[in-house]
């Protein structure tokens, strides 16, 4: 499955990864920000709002 983010102000797609089969997968050197995290599947794209810091992300409704 691909996901990415998408800065939440600008709308840029900042990065993109395809899960492994286990369904992880890694964003590296991103900047701490508010992000739109996106899943494309074969239906098509959904998102959820999320926010780095310099450790972690937290989960925040759309």
């Amino acid at each position: 499955m691909k996901v990415y983010l998408r800065n939440h102000v600008t709308g840029a797609v900042v990065a993109r990864a395809v899960t492994g089969s286990g369904g992880g997968f890694t964003f590296r050197d991103v900047p701490a920000d508010l992000y739109d995290f996106g899943i494309v599947d074969l239906i098509g794209a959904s998102h959820e709002r999320v926010e780095f810091d310099d450790h972690a992300w937290r989960s925040h409704p759309p």
